[in-house]
Order: structure tokens, then sequence, then C-alpha cells
């Protein structure tokens, strides 16, 4: 089911579609500007189509439905599916997220719609309609990804989990968005509730649940790790600067340049995100004894201040 002038279909088609009636065939040939352009397609399931490659297509049209009273949310949900279709099978598939991108959020629109209505009317959404949405909401999520935009595919996963907070896809994905956006708190959470839905549902879909809830936690746990080695190499970078200013003023530091290693061990550490301080009596006392003078106090006070004022990660 395509609507014509909504762009579903390639100019094409869709100008073969208008002049042809119910229950016929019709052969369109067309050049490539009205096809696939200088782009080709790659994932046509004849075969991939060449770039600037002239087309010929065989078009059967089973059917007109003009919309009324009685079948309106029928249409309209065969509407939305056939959008979240061709967005899938023709676009994304090809990375032409852009275009998948318009597809889907036309999809969500009518989905929601739908949903709105439903609401308004005190009514049950259907639940086909809510099922669908959710899936359209994960796919927009997941064309965010593939472009790198983590905020608006962050942003997806919360909108799908607003129709089914228990969505392992949307949790496992709003956790990916998390991690790379350094919110591992949020990320820790969405996998912990991930983890609960998987255990407590006897759904099939279980096995490739835990997989993306495993590959999510390797992941996190990478990017902690990383945290605390680049916190760690910045810690040992301050303490060294802090040492060889003492030496630029004439100070005797020989003692402390063997410290340093033992300093950036004492650092802060992450523990489940947050960020102690047990190290800051050391540093001071560290200080006192060098006896660095102004430029001293204020890299200290500068350190002080990043430490307190840190995200808890």
């Amino acid at each position: 089911v395509v609507t014509l002038g909504d762009a579903d279909l390639l100019p094409a088609l869709e100008m073969g579609v208008r002049f042809l009636p119910e229950n016929h065939i019709g052969i369109v040939r067309c050049h490539s500007k009205y096809a696939h352009g200088s782009q080709g397609w790659t994932c046509s399931p004849s075969g991939p189509v060449p770039p600037n490659s002239s087309i010929e297509y065989c078009i059967t049209i089973h059917e007109i439905l003009r919309p009324t009273e009685e079948n309106t949310l029928e249409i309209d949900l065969q509407r939305a599916l056939w959008k979240k279709r061709i967005g899938s099978d023709f676009y994304f598939n090809d990375a032409a997220y852009k275009k998948s991108l318009q597809l889907y959020k036309s999809s969500s629109e009518i989905l929601q719609s739908i949903v709105t209505i439903s609401q308004q009317n005190d009514e049950e959404a259907p639940e086909e309609a809510k099922k669908l949405l959710t899936d359209v909401l994960n796919n927009t999520a997941l064309c965010y990804m593939k472009m790198s935009d983590y905020l608006k595919a962050k942003q997806s996963c919360t909108d799908a989990l607003q129709h089914d907070p228990t969505n392992i896809k949307a949790l496992c994905r709003s956790a990916k968005c998390c991690i790379m956006l350094g919110q591992y708190e949020e990320a820790d959470a969405c996998l912990d509730t991930a983890r609960r839905q998987n255990s407590a549902s006897s759904s099939p879909a279980n096995a490739d649940g835990s997989k993306s809830i495993q590959q999510m936690s390797r992941l996190l746990k990478q990017a902690k790790t990383d945290y605390r080695q680049k916190e760690k190499d910045m810690y040992r970078k301050m303490v060294a600067g802090m040492v060889g200013e003492g030496q630029q003023h004439g100070f005797d530091t020989s003692s402390d340049n063997n410290k340093i290693n033992s300093m950036a061990s004492a650092k802060p550490n992450i523990d489940d995100g947050m960020i102690t301080r047990n190290s800051f009596s050391s540093i001071m006392s560290h200080a006192t004894k060098i006896s660095l003078a102004i430029p001293l106090l204020v890299a200290l006070v500068s350190f002080v201040w990043f430490k307190y004022t840190a995200a808890k990660y």
C-alpha cells in the first residue's frame, strides 16, 4: 500500500502508478534520474543496480483504496506498515539513512495519530498500532545511531519505551546511546531493566535479547575502563607538572619524582559510576612537603575544583 504524493516511491514508479487502473499491468521504462540515479541500488532483490542505470519496471495495480469512515483505521495501519517496509527494504539496507528517516517519521506520525485519537475517545489504542509504532521508533533510533547522532537516537528509544517500557531492543539501544554519550549510570540502569525483563519473559526472542544485553554490557565495561585510564593519565600529567614547577623555582624535588607513580595509583577511582575523593588529604600533604609557592597552589586549587565538579562516572 503506497500513498500517491507522499514520495514513498521512486519518481518513475509514482508516475507509472498514476496512469494505471485497477487489475492492470504496466511496463515503465525510465532514465536513471527517475530511478536510482548516480548512487545505484546495491540491495536490490534481483541483484545490484549499477549507478546511472536506466530501469524497466513491471507494475501491477491490485486495488485502489479510498478512505471511508469504516476503513480509515485499516488503511492508515497499512500505510504506516508499508512506509516502514519501504524505509527498511529499499533505503536503510542501502545506507540511505536520511530517506529512511523520512519514511519512518511519516509512519510514526500516522501511528501516533491513531494512538492519540484512541486516547482522546477514552479507548484502548489498537495493539497492532502500538507494536508497530514501537518498531518504527526503534528503527528510527538505529538510523540516527548509524549517522552517529546519539542524542536523537536516545530520544527515539525513549519515545519507544513510552509505548512499551519492557522492549529489550529499545533498552539496549538506549544503553548504547548512553555509553557513547558518556552517561554510564543511565546505561547501567537500562541494562539492569533489560536483564530483568529478559529473565521474566518466555518469548522465543530471549536468546537475541540476551546476546544484545551481553554485547552492551561488554561495551559499557570497556568504556568505564577507558575512562579510568584517561583519568589516571590526566592525573599523572598533573602531578608531573607540579613537580616540574618546583624544579623551576629551585626546590629539591628529587625524592618527589619517585612518588608520582604512587600518587597516580592513589587517584580517585570509579566504582559503580561514583568518584571517590580519598586522595585529597594526601595531595595536600605532598604539596606542603615540596613547598611549591604560588604556582603549585594555583594548580592544586584547579585540581580540587575539577574533582569536586566532575561528573560521577
